[in-house]
This record gives structure tokens, C-alpha cells and sequence, in this order.
């Protein structure tokens, strides 16, 4: 009977061992895959993540800018990308912040996300994430026009006697073929800046209430049915992942915890290895991350602003994500090193008082026993106790 139990605790022990060694790489991965699903799918939290970093970057404010005032847009074939050519990088930032305010650019954010998950889940094949351009058409129309157009007409190079004679031939509307972007001398300049601001004007009352910045019709539904799924599979296990690590622990008390000091000991060491290897996301930045939102990206590799999109918020997302995954980390380190030093303490506390107990010197003998002689009974009592 003895060696049946022997036998079995010695399996339970294996076993023990082995979920144990689960735990330790489980508990990183779920930890981290839990974090980026707070961010990643959660369109208010990910707008807040992301809205600095696309803000600072300029896309979105780039990419309306292009959908707008391309080559292909504007007034009479008015291009701003080609009048704004002179500018430098610093006048180009400040001058599309004149027309595109950065309250608006917060709110096209959370806006943009949210249709997105809301396209994610619908069985639609057709991709449309739109913006609001009543502010954008305000300013078109506005005082900050006239300042855009002034910053702009003043970043062209002088005009040559043959510039001039070109504007003087093609009536100075900006947009017209063959126009020169160059800075007439007065009063030709006050005519092209008034014809160039007219022409925003119009712009602006001709806007769209929407203007799309992704409009994409899938044509393999069953694929793009298939990857929706993968998402949302991906979204359920990412954020729910953790308890398989709680039920792994749950699995080892069962097995072989039968007292505190057994607790202590096959929680402290696999919590305590895998605190430690949480860290190695955080330490490796946002490398993984990158992979990560590269791999989700991977079927939609047909659009490119989506693409250049999910680059650009990589960095956002990853700080977002890895932060909590340190304190996390440093958490779950903190608790396993606690565990392990009481196991530690109890083992020592036990061998101490084991030591204690076997140098005890032995309780003295009466004298008759020490001598072999016959014990002598002890008197017994009398009177009312007799």
C-alpha cells in the first residue's frame, strides 16, 4: 500500500514539474498578448494611444491634405501639393495646421478606429473610412486661407521677365497648364494671391460633408471572411488568455500543495521565472510589436495608407502596450521572490529546530532504573486522599 501511494505521489510531482514549466513560458506570453489587446482592440484606447504619434507624424493631417488638394483635386486642376512645393518642412507642417486643426485630428481619429472595428465586425467586403471636413472647409473659406496663401506665395522664387509674360498670357490662375509657381512682383501678386484664395473659397463650398481616406472593395470574400474571423478569434484568446496561466496554478495546488510551506514553493519558483521573462518584451522594444501589427496587416497589404497606417502606429502602440506589461512583470518577479525566500525561511526555521532537538540532552533516569535496581513505588497517599 505504501509503495501505490509512493508511486503515485512521485507522478503527481512529475506532472506538478511539467505544468510548472508551462507556467513559466505561458504566463509572459498571455501577459503580453492581453496588453495589446486592451490597446489594439479597443478603439477609444487605441485612439488615445495613437493620436499623439499621428498628430506629431502629420499623416493623417498628409493624407486628408492629399485627398483634398491633390493633383487630381482642387479648383481648375489647382494643385497646393504643387504650390507648396517652396515650403520647408517646418512652413509645410505649420501651413496644413492653419487648415487642419489639431482638435479635428483627435476627433477623425477616434472616429476612423471606431468604423473600423465596426467593419470588422460586419460581414461587409467594402472597407470605407471617411473624415468630417466641415472644419477643413471652414478654414478653406476662412481668414486662415488668406494666411496659407500669403506663407505659400511667399516661399516661391522671384519671377523671371518670361514668368511673368506666362502668368500676364494664361489670365495668373494658379492650376492653369503651364502656370509658373513663382512670386510676381505687384500688382500681378496681389492678383494671383486673390485668384489663389478665391480659389481655396470654392473649394471649401464645394466639399464633400465626407471625404474618404480608404474606400476598398474586397473581391475574395470568402478570404477576407476568413481573416475577419482570425481577428476576432485572435481578439478573444489575446484577452482572455491569462486564465489558462490562473488555471495552471490551479492545476499545480491540486496536484501536490497539501500545506502552506508546499505553496510557497511551487508557486514561488515558476511565478518568480516567469516575472523574469516578461521582462524580455519590454526589454526588446518594440520590435515584436512591429512583427505583430505586420502580421495582422499582412491581408490588407493592397492599401497602402493602411499599411503606412499601422508602421505609423507601431511606436504608439507598443509604448501603450509595454508599459503595464513592466509593472506587470515586475509584479508577478516581486511576488515569486517573496514566496521563494518564505519557503526558504521555513526550511531553515525547520532544519534549526530539528538540530535544536537532537543535540537535547536526555531526560535524567531515577536513580533505582540508572543503578538496574528495583523501582521503588512512591508513597502513596492517605487520609481523605488515600
Amino acid at each position: 500500500m505504501r509503495g501505490v501511494k509512493g508511486c503515485a505521489a512521485l507522478t503527481a510531482r512529475i506532472l506538478a514539474g511539467l505544468v510548472a514549466a508551462a507556467l513559466v513560458v505561458v504566463l509572459p506570453v498571455t501577459l503580453l498578448a492581453r496588453n495589446l489587446a486592451l490597446v489594439l482592440f479597443e478603439p477609444q484606447a487605441l485612439a488615445q494611444a495613437v493620436s499623439e504619434q499621428l498628430i506629431e507624424s502629420g499623416l493623417l493631417r498628409e493624407t486628408v491634405i492629399g485627398s483634398l488638394l491633390g493633383d487630381a483635386g482642387g479648383v481648375n486642376g489647382m494643385s497646393l501639393g504643387s504650390a507648396m512645393q517652396y515650403l520647408t518642412p517646418d512652413e509645410r507642417e505649420a501651413t496644413i495646421g492653419e487648415l487642419v486643426p489639431e482638435g479635428w485630428v483627435k476627433d477623425q481619429i477616434v472616429q476612423v478606429t471606431t468604423d473600423l472595428f465596426a467593419w470588422f465586425d460586419s460581414p461587409s467586403t467594402r472597407l470605407l473610412l471617411t473624415v468630417d471636413t466641415a472644419p477643413v472647409a471652414a478654414s478653406l473659406k476662412g481668414t486662415a486661407a488668406a494666411g496659407v496663401v500669403e506663407a505659400v506665395v511667399e516661399s516661391w522664387p522671384a519671377c523671371t521677365l518670361e514668368d511673368v509674360g506666362e502668368m500676364i498670357g494664361i489670365g495668373a490662375t494658379p492650376g492653369d497648364q503651364g502656370f509658373p509657381y513663382c512670386e510676381p512682383p505687384e500688382p500681378l501678386r496681389g492678383v494671383v494671391v486673390s485668384a489663389l484664395t478665391g480659389a481655396l473659397g470654392v473649394l471649401g463650398q464645394t466639399l464633400p460633408a465626407r471625404v474618404a481616406i480608404v474606400d476598398q472593395e474586397f473581391e475574395d470574400t470568402d478570404k477576407l471572411l476568413e481573416t475577419k474571423e482570425q481577428v476576432r478569434m485572435l481578439q478573444f484568446v489575446a484577452r482572455w488568455g491569462f486564465l489558462v496561466a490562473l488555471g495552471l496554478l490551479g492545476v499545480i495546488t491540486l496536484l501536490v500543495v497539501r500545506s502552506w510551506k508546499g505553496l510557497t514553493r511551487w508557486w514561488g519558483i515558476p511565478l518568480l521565472l516567469g516575472g523574469l521573462l516578461a521582462f524580455l518584451p519590454v526589454l526588446l522594444g518594440g520590435r515584436l510589436l512591429h512583427l505583430f501589427v505586420e502580421r495582422m496587416a499582412a491581408g490588407f497589404s493592397g492599401l497602402p495608407a493602411l499599411m503606412e497606417l499601422a508602421q505609423a502606429l507601431a511606436a504608439a502602440i507598443g509604448a501603450a502596450a509595454l508599459r503595464p506589461q513592466a509593472w506587470q512583470a515586475a509584479v508577478v518577479t516581486a511576488i515569486g521572490l517573496a514566496l521563494l525566500l518564505l519557503s526558504l525561511l521555513g526550511r531553515r526555521s525547520s532544519g534549526a529546530t530539528a538540530t535544536y532537538a537532537s543535540e537535547a540532552p536526555a531526560r535524567a533516569l531515577p536513580t533505582s532504573a540508572a543503578s538496574g535496581g528495583p523501582e521503588e513505588a512512591p508513597d502513596r497517599p492517605s487520609g481523605m486522599f488515600g
